[in-house]
């Protein structure tokens, strides 16, 4: 019984590693993603690059303060089998733990080859060890010192990927044994209980639109047979630079579109607004022109381009809608294309192949 409430500490310990686990690969989502929106700061091209260089600086900096620098690279068994047969100090712990989530956090989402899965195990086992030694220093000696590498494994699955079951099936199945079930079981309840909110995925796919496992299937049957012309929009709401912020969110309100494009004087296309853009400014600075906010780096279609091309870019650069330019002149606006718009083709198209 004793060492089943060590296993609930542990849950509460994961927890809030976990929750650190999880806002750091936030912050660096977030961080990546700025840069790839503001195309001026980090071309596409060089964004893994940069990304790599920042993973080996990380690495030189852990070795040259600790020696320890190619821990943090690769998926990092061997520090969990290190961590299996012996401990390691408090100090190097913490360090290692921080700089892998960190890596790992770089490394995918700046584009980089990988998954979250096996690096989550390791910081699950690492993060384990720690709360194992840190009742070791309090004379709490547990009577079987690896299960907390084990347990903290499947605890951080069920942090970081909110699938509690799963995780207790899968460390289960490693290891080969269900002797610590009922650890696995305490620890990861407390984690579900605890940590509701952190998780790495921001959210279920919202349709079979943003869907991997769909996309090609609608693409081939319907969308690569349609061009943006055909669901493009030729009547749109725009605005002028010198326009107010409080109208972006006036025009959002009554339209119910959440991005405008954004023409200069003589009607060339300039940058597009979004209702994000104009959320996001306090509401004493509103009266501010839009120029201040808009999107200049634009990501445009064309009304001879596919459906299918052009719903790749919303869901690759995670926008809501596209600006359709004319072929030969790409400042001239001639619509707009929603994801809104590709729904409603995709709908009447398949509606009418049924009819037949």
């Amino acid at each position: 019984i004793s060492e089943l409430l060590l296993f609930a500490g542990l849950g509460i310990f994961i927890s809030i590693s976990g929750s650190i686990y999880v806002k750091i690969y936030r912050f660096v989502s977030n961080a990546f993603k700025r840069m790839r929106t503001e195309k001026k700061y980090s071309p596409m091209p060089l964004t893994p690059a940069l990304g790599g260089l920042l993973v080996g600086l990380l690495a030189l900096l852990l070795q040259e303060t600790l020696g320890l620098g190619y821990t943090i690279l690769g998926i990092g068994w061997e520090v969990v089998q290190t961590l299996f047969s012996q401990s390691i100090p408090l100090q190097i712990a913490l360090a290692i733990l921080f700089f892998k989530m960190l890596a790992t956090s770089i490394t995918l989402e700046s584009g980089g080859s990988g998954g979250l899965f096996a690096p989550t195990l390791v910081i699950g086992a690492i993060s384990g060890a720690l709360f194992r030694d840190i009742l070791m220093i309090f004379g709490l000696v547990p009577i079987h010192q690896t299960a907390f590498v084990i347990v903290g494994m499947a605890a951080m699955l069920a942090c970081a990927f909110k699938v509690p079951l799963t995780s207790i099936l899968i460390v289960a199945e490693l290891t080969g044994s269900y002797t610590l079930l009922p650890g696995i079981m305490i620890a990861t309840t407390i984690v579900s209980i605890m940590s509701t909110r952190d998780s790495l995925f921001e959210s279920q796919i919202k349709d079979r639109l943003h869907s991997p496992a769909n996309i090609n299937e609608m693409v081939v049957s319907i969308l690569e047979s349609m061009k943006v012309g055909d669901a493009m929009r030729r009547y749109v709401k725009v605005f002028r630079p010198h326009d107010r912020v409080q109208d972006v969110l006036d025009a959002v309100w009554r339209t119910g579109y959440r991005g405008f494009p954004v023409v200069d004087n003589v009607g060339k296309l300039v940058g597009v607004v979004t209702f994000s853009d104009a959320e996001g400014v306090p509401t004493e600075e509103r009266g501010k022109p839009i120029r201040d906010i808009m999107t200049t780096s634009l990501i445009t279609t064309t009304p001879d381009e596919t459906l299918a091309v052009a719903l790749q870019k919303l869901i690759k650069n995670d926008i809501s809608m596209l600006p359709v330019v004319d072929v030969a002149d790409k400042t001239k606006l001639v619509g707009i294309l929603s994801e809104r718009d590709i729904m409603s083709a995709y709908a009447k198209a398949s509606s009418e192949i049924g009819k037949r």
